[in-house]
């Protein structure tokens, strides 16, 4: 920090202005201080408009916390696009927006409630053979055997737990939403994704929004690009995650200076997925050259390809090639599997939202062990866990340790 003659205090970094003196600044304790220069920092008038929708009291979704049962982020919205589009967002196109948010809701809440019924049962199936799998290593006193069966078990007592979790909210959501989800497709999104999709509106052109994973869920990253040379700009920038969102607009609590650590759930990366599977092939091989390899090697890659990250952004275009201003939205999805999709899309803001929420659900249910292949109670199926026993009972007489790969194979969520 530095001072000027006129006793104002600036950022040596971004020359934001504070109006404390410097006696001021110096009387704040650590944290007050802190708190002053993010929210100084978040004021510059480079990070609008993302840095006011965080920082400022006068923010939409500050406001709305103060005078409910208005529509507060609509009319921010509609301010942003009168003043670089030189016209509000078209009702008609809100209200079809509004139906295909209803839509996806509906059928997220369906397919996900599916998906967790039948991970609850793969998981009880699991434990079952866990189970036996730890009364044959504990009758033989095969210590290595004993640990990681009890690991294993541990594990899915604990997924079948967050699962449980999960499904309250999903139902909680369903059958209680809040009122304005009722009004307006806004309020149907996050706090990120509603800021994202300001810069897919045609409201905040030269904004892109990237949209990763972390420790912490969601992360958002608002970068602004060059109008001339689409390439993003260096300093200009906002990453927050989706949990310092809603605790800061929820709870008050102020965000940190850190970044959020690296998902524990993204392990099938582009760069991991290749040597995972060749260390399960491996595996498979080592033990036998029947069925139980290839029942082994498919357990070891139950998670299935998801959106590892996506980039959004608006384009200028000939006004003759749109109804909605002259712009059109490109979306960059990458995979786990390492495969990358390009979508351009003109004058549809219900595709847009299919596509980040499609990113947005991935990520969540990647998080909450979502991404897992489950398999139906068949006689294959059957049949794989008693030969799975049979290979723990062969390995424990043999004396041949293979607890690490069972562990590997077992996948962490």
């Amino acid at each position: 920090m530095s001072s000027s003659p006129a006793n104002q205090v600036f950022c040596d970094n971004c020359k934001t202005s504070s109006p404390l003196t410097p006696s001021e600044v110096s009387d704040l304790s650590w944290p007050e201080s802190l708190q002053h220069h993010v929210s100084s920092w978040l004021l510059s008038p480079v990070r609008w408009p993302f840095g006011y929708l965080i920082a400022s009291p006068y923010s939409p979704l500050q406001v709305e916390r103060i005078l409910p049962g208005r529509n507060w982020r609509d009319a921010f919205e509609d301010l942003l696009a009168l003043e670089t589009r030189g016209a509000m967002i078209d009702p008609e196109v809100r209200a079809r927006e509004m139906e295909t948010a209803k839509a996806i809701r509906s059928s997220q809440a369906a397919e996900r409630i599916q998906k967790l019924n039948e991970l609850y049962w793969r998981s009880v199936a699991d434990i079952d053979l866990m189970e036996q799998c730890l009364a044959v290593a504990k009758r033989r006193q095969h210590q290595k055997l004993i640990e990681v069966n009890a690991s294993f078990i541990e594990r899915e007592h604990q997924k079948i737990q967050r699962r449980f979790a999960f499904t309250k909210n999903i139902h909680s959501s369903v059958n209680d939403p809040p009122p304005m989800t009722r009004i307006s497709s806004a309020y149907c999104k996050t706090y990120g994704h509603w800021m994202a999709s300001l810069a897919t509106s045609g409201a905040c052109p030269g904004w892109t929004s990237l949209l990763t994973n972390s420790a912490d869920g969601a992360w958002w990253h608002f970068v602004r690009r060059s109008v001339a040379t689409q390439a993003a700009i260096p300093g200009p920038s906002l990453s927050v995650t989706e949990k310092e969102l809603s605790e800061f607009f929820t709870d008050g609590k102020f965000f940190g200076v850190q970044d959020p650590s690296p998902s524990p759930h993204d392990q099938n990366t582009v760069d991991a997925a290749p040597q995972e599977r060749e260390d399960a092939l491996r595996i498979a091989a080592s033990v036998t050259e029947d069925e139980i390899g290839h029942h082994f090697s498919r357990w070891a890659l139950r998670p299935k390809a998801t959106i590892l990250q996506q980039t959004v952004f608006s384009e200028s275009i000939d006004k003759t090639q749109s109804k909605a201003g002259g712009f059109k939205v490109v979306i960059i999805t990458q995979f786990t599997d390492g495969r990358k999709e390009t979508n351009e899309i003109v004058d549809d803001t219900s595709a847009v939202l299919i596509d980040v929420e499609r990113a947005v659900g991935d990520i969540s249910d990647r998080n909450h062990g979502l991404d897992q292949e489950s398999y139906a109670d068949s006689k294959e199926e059957r049949e794989w866990r008693v030969n799975m026993l049979a290979m723990v009972e062969a390995t424990v007489d043999d004396e041949v340790d293979l607890g690490i790969d069972i562990e590997k194979g077992a996948g962490s969520v």
